[in-house]
This record gives C-alpha cells, structure tokens and sequence, in this order.
C-alpha cells in the first residue's frame, strides 16, 4: 500500500482507494499495462469489494485504466504519440483560456503561490533524480492554481482528468529516461517563469500566449524524446 496515506473513516474509503491507485500509477508500481485486478488490489488496500470496484470504475472514467481487448481484463493504460498529441492539444486550448481569464482575476495571493510551488519544484529537480521518486505533482499544482485563478470551476473540473493522464504519461516517460532531463526541466522552468510574468503584469494576451508556447514547446520534446527510444 502507497505510503503517506492513513486510512480514512468510511464515508472516505472510496476516495481514498483512489487516490492510493493514483499514487501506485504515479510512482511507477503499476506500470503501463499491468493487471488491475479486484481480488489482488483489494487485499492490497484492505478494502471491501465494493470499495474497490468503485475506484477502478473512476480509474477507468479518468483515463488511467482501460480494458485490454485480449483478455477483457481491466489494465493500466498505456499511451502512445497520438495520445501526447491529443492530451496537449486539448490542454493548449484549455489552459491558454484559462490564463487569458486568469490574468484580469488572479489574485496577489495566488501569484504569490504561483511563485512558491515554482520554487519548490525547481528545489525538488535539483534533488531528486532517483526515477523511482520523481514526483510532478508540484508542476500540476502550478497549473491547476492558474485553472483556478480563471475564476471558472469547469476549466478545472475538465482538464482534472488530463491532468492525471499527462502525469501519468510524465511519471513513465521519466522512468524510462525519456524526458525531463536538467535541459528539460530548465526549459520548463524559464516557460513558467514567462507564465508567471504575463500574470503578475495582468496582461491576458501574454499569459495566454506564454501558456500555448509552454505546452506545445513541452509535448514536442517529450514526443521526440518517445520517438528516440522507440525507433532508434
């Protein structure tokens, strides 16, 4: 069972299995087409039936589990170039929305938090470079506060499930030494660095703009990076 998580009361369980399950993809314990089967994950977690099941259909429903056609089995989703297309193609669209609206609204406090989670993710880049412990929950945090300084719910609820699938995509890719080297990380940070910028000057145009270059700079290089492992 993932470490760092206490067990809840019941009224939480369901939460909390899947966000166990999250951590488990994330870490790399269950890789890219692995069984998710009820039986063993429940045992695992210590968990009814109908606890885990419940997860599972939410793991499903949120991308990071699929249904393999050999077996009927339910598995943890693998992706490929096309999928890093389309995750970063419908995030582009989203979140450069998102900071368009986020410029006009964002808050002193909220940048100041902008400003926090960069240089904690910075910090941990710096340390961390075992592939079993990187983590880009901090990366995502810095995204989704942006979501949220939109001052729209719905931007955040809809790229939610896009969010977990690129970390998934991220957490896999780094363990494979496919992508987010120092240069990486680096180029990364000097686009939030850009982000952030646009926001504090509340200039909407450049925000939006600094967000599309982001993502789009980030997909190339990690679609590249798939690409030179597995055609060279």
């Amino acid at each position: 069972m993932p470490e760092n998580l206490g067990r809840p009361q019941r009224r939480a369980l369901t939460e909390w299995a899947l966000e166990s399950l999250y951590d488990l993809v994330f870490t790399g314990e269950l890789a890219p087409g692995d069984d998710l089967g009820e039986e063993e994950l429940r045992t695992r977690l210590g968990v009814s039936r109908t606890t885990i099941s419940a997860a599972l259909r939410q793991l499903e429903a949120d991308g990071l589990a699929t249904v393999a056609a050999a077996n009927g089995r339910r598995v943890v989703a693998s992706f490929d170039v096309a999928d890093v297309v389309e995750l970063y193609t419908i995030r582009a669209v989203l979140e450069e929305f998102a900071a368009h609206h986020a410029a006009v609204r964002v808050t002193d406090e909220q940048l100041r938090r902008l400003g926090e989670l960069q240089s904690e993710m910075e910090q941990r880049s710096a340390t961390h470079r075992d592939p079993h412990r990187r983590d880009f929950e901090v990366d995502f945090d810095f995204h989704r506060e942006i979501a949220r300084a939109s001052g729209m719910a719905r931007i955040e609820a809809c790229l939610s499930p896009l969010w977990n699938q690129t970390h998934a995509v991220l957490r896999h890719a780094y363990f494979r030494g496919v992508y987010a080297d120092r240069t990486e990380d680096a180029a990364a940070y000097h686009d939030h660095r850009e982000i952030l910028a646009a926001l504090t000057a509340r200039d909407s145009d450049a925000a939006a703009s600094a967000v599309r270059r982001h993502l789009e700079g980030r997909r190339d290089q990690l679609i590249a990076g798939i690409r030179r492992v597995t055609e060279g």
